[in-house]
């Protein structure tokens, strides 16, 4: 989001902090005041897979929601004793 608006506002931990600060904050009050969104007409797909290593697979999931909207994430999951998980990926 921050290299988005000022790529220099990217490289300022203390910038970082208070952004991600303020987010948590926004999410929060969201939360509290419209409660968690429904999720019942949401209708989500894998559209794309791409192996890393063999435990290691980068999917991308495409959403569409019951306005029109979609939302595209990419996810990494990696394969561990209990099946897979989402993991966050690497730092770059």
């Amino acid at each position: 989001m921050l290299q988005k608006i000022n790529p220099t506002l990217a490289n300022d931990a203390e910038i970082i902090k208070r952004a991600a600060e303020d987010l948590e904050l926004s999410f929060r009050n969201e939360l509290r005041t419209k409660g968690f969104p429904d999720v019942g007409k949401l209708k989500c797909s894998l559209v794309g897979k791409a192996q890393i290593s063999p435990e290691l697979v980068k999917l991308t999931e495409q959403c569409a929601f019951p306005n029109g909207g979609k939302s595209v994430q990419e996810l990494i999951v990696m394969k561990r004793d209990l099946g897979w998980r989402v993991t966050l990926p690497p730092p770059p």
